[in-house]
């Protein structure tokens, strides 16, 4: 048998007899082995464990977006829920105002089984002899509270400096079954210029300013 040979600085063994190397070293070999085996284990547990985390919530996220659509869908198809008079009542027209331009448009009216189901959304268009100017925004759903603004102007204005572009709840110009109409893109101009563009949301009640050149109330 070999004598154990060990240079200064170095520990690693050189030389090992044939019944360590097959019995006591084999044994810290198998040990070794099932060591690395059941670490190997443990990381492929925790990976699985992380990608399954990971897959669960994109599922939730995935359910939450798809609820939120569908309630958006659902709210726009069956209008708000329809019923037979307008919500006038907190509306607010002075007694010497001019309407100077009306629009009304139906958003589920081609695809409501029912008359009384049909949804109806108006904008109107007021003025005054000061050149003050009410925009109001009405609808037969129980649902919608009806929303108006005011801007005053140097001069009078007439229909032709107003316009009305209608979208859908996705933005866009052309309306299907799933994607209603329910947005109106108010703007008025003086003189040819526009002074004020507002978005009225008849799906979230709110007005939102665009633009606008003048003193906002």
């Amino acid at each position: 048998m070999r004598q154990w040979i060990a240079k200064e600085k170095e520990s690693m063994v050189k030389y090992i007899c044939a019944d360590c190397n097959n019995n006591k070293i084999s044994y810290i070999d198998s040990y070794a082995k099932e060591f690395t085996k059941n670490i190997l284990k443990m990381i492929f547990f925790t990976w699985n464990r992380i990608i399954k985390i990971e897959v669960l919530e994109m599922r939730i996220k995935n359910i939450m977006i798809s609820a939120c659509f569908m309630f958006l869908l659902v709210f726009g198809l069956i209008g708000c829920s329809a019923k037979n008079t307008e919500n006038n009542d907190d509306l607010t027209i002075t007694p010497n105002m001019e309407l100077i331009y009306e629009e009304t448009i139906s958003p589920n009216k081609e695809y409501a089984e029912k008359e009384e189901d049909i949804v109806n959304y108006t904008v109107e268009v007021y003025q005054d002899k000061d050149n003050v100017i009410l925009v109001n925004s009405k609808s037969n759903s129980e649902f919608f509270k009806p929303l108006q603004y005011e801007l005053e102007l140097d001069t009078n204005i007439t229909k032709e400096d107003i316009d009305i572009e209608w979208t859908t709840l996705m933005e866009k110009p052309t309306p299907t079954k799933e994607d209603q109409l329910g947005i109106a893109y108010v703007s008025i101009s003086d003189n040819g210029e526009l002074v004020s563009k507002r978005k009225i949301s008849f799906v979230n009640c709110a007005i939102e300013i665009i633009e606008d050149t003048l003193d906002k109330k």
